[in-house]
């Protein structure tokens, strides 16, 4: 991760530039740290180890009339590196890595050097013919030159060898002495003209003198940085704006900063809130998905109860069980079971086993384990309830089963709706907060949820109904379908049914049609009790009874569970939701402004992050209406 450290107080006054970029050179080079040289007095010394860098000395200059531009100065001679080869490297990546992006590169090389051994010339032909780069070439300290090189310097300057697109230019900076003497810009620049007036073989040029001196250079780099302006200014724009439509995007992205009054604005966002979840809660438009989550536990609750339904034979025993006899019910009563696959559970104790079929022996035995003081030929009610009790008695596992499942799906939408509405805005303890307040809530009802759940299955012990004329039809029809069963365990055998004849078939459809007349809607299977073998009347009956209640528990069970959860967990806590959220909050204190206030304090990094992007908006708005404003 870079980070700057600085050197130094500021500076303004160049004379104390020179020991400032010691100081920065020694803690880059060397042991010292930038904390301890930036404190000493002493001036920097050497403590170098090292010969290059990848570290970055800077120097930030501003000022009236300054260009926006940065230079940067590069070691170009890795060609005369030890022998290990380690710094060269390290100086060939620094520049490469440095002549990326838009620039415009500057050879610079002394006239006491020989411009073939230096890198940096081979990288910057490199980067002219694969058109990469802007080269141009500046040639430094002409006093310097040896004796009969001039020839092959004056060749380079005119272009005749070690060619360059845009050519070189030759400059002579101030030596040490000139330095010295503190002398104004205009007296360098005029004893530089004097140079190449009157020294040859520069002052015999003519032709070359418009690539002589300071001034000429500067010109020509204006004229090629106006030219990298013009080629580079559509992307540049573009650039900016996308930068610029990035950080508008990163603003918006940010949570809102804290409203002017704290408390209405609290308020808004808890009754936006409720709202949604009171619209989830009752399913309006748009909002289905919450009760689209019961639906499945709604139905899952119907087929495991019904899946406890008896499964009474009709038979003696096993050895004389039919198996293509089959109890015709109700279609809505099946759900996605198939009529003749229904599923079942544990009868009572372990006589009769889970999804056992029970016969007429073994209703019979039951009866008669329950008889006391009764008379002949009547069946104890008490063995009736308790034979109804045992098929209800897993009701209580499949309701809370159903139940469990709803409050599973209602936490997790309200905590979706919570992060909706909260998750954005302030701290986390405001959504943290909401949330313990919620899960509360929720808490409180699932607990006198399932009491109400208990006392609606407490209700159904004893069996109890007074929906008599249900009750009557469906004991009828059980029966009549048990007694009509195409074979009947009658007195210890079995019987098999004898088919009628064409003369029995004809007396039998005159018989019902008689009876029709006096109204008297009789079909076959009606007549089967006028067979006269009843040893299992009181058996069939017990069968019919049980299944018939069975029937009128089930369709009641499987309304009021749903209809309880709905009403005492689903429906009142949405109507809770407001007022637990107010009192929980502190809004309807007197200190509901503080308490709003500390909830809608912006995060501290929120708060660095929007300040960072709103100045880097700012920065690039500022530089887009510059860009705007230069012609192509």
């Amino acid at each position: 991760q870079a980070r700057e450290e600085p050197v130094g107080s500021l500076l303004h006054d160049e004379a104390g530039l020179e020991e400032a970029i010691r100081r920065a050179q020694a803690a880059v080079l060397g042991h010292s740290s930038p904390a301890r040289i930036r404190t000493s007095n002493a001036p920097a010394q050497s403590e170098t180890i090292l010969a290059h860098s990848a570290d970055v000395v800077c120097v930030d200059v501003s000022g009236p009339g300054l260009p926006d531009l940065t230079f940067v100065e590069l070691p170009g001679a890795w060609s005369h590196a030890p022998e290990d080869g380690t710094d060269a490297e390290i100086v060939k990546a620094m520049v490469q890595e440095n002549v990326k992006g838009n620039v415009l590169v500057l050879l610079v090389i002394g006239m006491q050097d020989d411009l073939h051994t230096r890198g940096a010339f081979s990288l910057a032909q490199l980067l002219e013919s694969q058109g990469l780069r802007t080269v141009l070439g500046v040639i430094m300290n002409p006093e310097l030159v040896r004796e009969g090189e001039e020839a092959r310097w004056v060749e380079i300057l005119e272009g005749s060898t070690c060619m360059l697109k845009n050519g070189y230019f030759v400059a002579k900076p101030l030596s040490l002495k000139e330095q010295e003497e503190n002398g104004t810009q205009q007296e360098a620049r005029d004893r530089e003209a004097k140079f190449f007036e009157t020294t040859p073989p520069w002052s015999h040029k003519t032709k070359l003198r418009s690539r002589m001196g300071t001034p000429n250079l500067t010109r020509e780099l204006s004229k090629l940085l106006e030219g990298l302006l013009s080629q580079s200014l559509p992307d540049l724009r573009n650039e900016t704006r996308e930068m610029l439509d990035s950080t508008v995007q990163s603003i918006n992205e940010l949570p809102p900063p804290p409203p002017e009054n704290c408390a209405i604005e609290l308020l808004r966002m808890v009754r936006a809130f409720c709202t949604e979840v009171e619209a989830l809660v009752h399913g309006k438009e748009g909002h289905e998905e919450l009760l689209q989550l019961f639906r499945p536990a709604h139905h899952t609750l119907k087929n495991d109860i019904l899946g406890t339904a008896p499964n009474f034979r009709p038979f003696k025993d096993a050895q004389s069980d039919d198996k293509s006899f089959r109890v015709v019910t109700d279609r809505d009563d099946l759900g996605d079971r198939a009529p003749d696959l229904p599923a079942y559970l544990c009868l009572w104790g372990n006589k009769l086993r889970g999804q056992s079929p029970v016969y007429l022996e073994d209703v019979k035995s039951y009866i008669q384990s329950s008889l006391t003081r009764q008379l002949p030929f009547n069946v104890p009610f008490s063995a009736k309830t308790n034979l109804i009790g045992q098929y209800l008695g897993s009701w209580e596992t499949h309701c809370t089963r159903c139940f469990d499942t709803i409050h599973s799906a209602m936490l997790q939408t309200l905590h979706a709706v919570v992060q909706r509405h909260f998750g954005r805005v302030g701290g986390r303890a405001l959504l943290g907060d909401v949330r313990l307040l919620c899960d509360a809530l929720v808490e409180r009802r699932r607990l006198s949820t399932r009491g109400l759940i208990a006392f609606q299955l407490k209700l159904e012990d004893p069996p109890f109904t007074v929906n008599d004329v249900y009750f009557s039809a469906c004991r009828d029809k059980f029966l009549a379908q048990y007694r009509a069963a195409q074979k009947v365990c009658l007195c210890g055998f079995v019987e098999a049914p004898r088919v009628p004849a064409d003369a029995d078939r004809a007396r039998l459809q005159l018989a019902l049609a008689t009876l029709a007349e006096l109204g008297l809607a009789v079909k076959e299977a009606d007549l089967a009790p006028l067979r006269g073998n009843a040893c299992y009347d009181d058996e069939l009956v017990v069968m019919a009874e049980t299944s018939a209640y069975f029937r009128v528990a089930y369709k009641r069970i499987i309304d009021n569970i749903p209809r309880v959860v709905d009403h005492g967990f689903v429906r009142a806590t949405a109507e809770d939701l407001y007022d637990a959220l107010v009192l929980g909050l502190g809004l309807g204190s007197d200190r509901a402004g503080e308490q709003a206030t500390m909830y809608l304090a912006e995060d501290p990094q929120v708060k660095a992050e929007r300040r960072y992007l709103t100045q880097k908006k700012e920065r690039l708005e500022a530089a887009l209406n510059e860009l705007l404003k230069l012609q192509m």
